[in-house]
């Protein structure tokens, strides 16, 4: 699987849509992170591990009521903030040909918590 681009939006320090192309080619090919602590480094890496596995964070599937608490830990708690999302494009390159994929997880702040919705396109 190679992983072409995220778009992180209202996820902690992530405020608005931010996108990173993480496409390689041969000029490029390999893609490091850095910055200080707390510049958002784990919460990137965060961020690819809800939009590919939702409920199951770490290895572990969340119940609904805990994966609200970490929902609402990691979207950013501003009262006018009231929707976060994580997209990626990705390639599954084991195909062939290779499959192109969008996935993208929306997170609506509601008065019970958040209402998740995912879309998956394939191209």
């Amino acid at each position: 699987m190679i992983v072409n681009k995220i778009t992180i939006c209202n996820i902690r320090n992530y405020v608005g849509p931010i996108e990173v192309d993480l496409s390689v080619c041969d000029s490029r090919n390999i893609i490091l992170m850095g910055g200080l602590n707390g510049a958002g480094k784990t919460t990137f890496a965060d961020s690819i591990r809800l939009c590919l596995y939702g409920h199951r964070i770490n290895g572990k599937v969340l119940s609904e009521p805990k994966y609200q608490e970490f929902l609402a830990d990691f979207c950013t708690n501003t009262e006018n903030i009231s929707q976060a999302y994580v997209a990626m494009s990705i390639t599954i390159d084991e195909e062939n040909p290779p499959m192109d994929i969008d996935i993208k997880r929306t997170f609506t702040k509601t008065k019970s918590g958040f209402k998740l919705k995912s879309s998956t396109e394939c191209r």
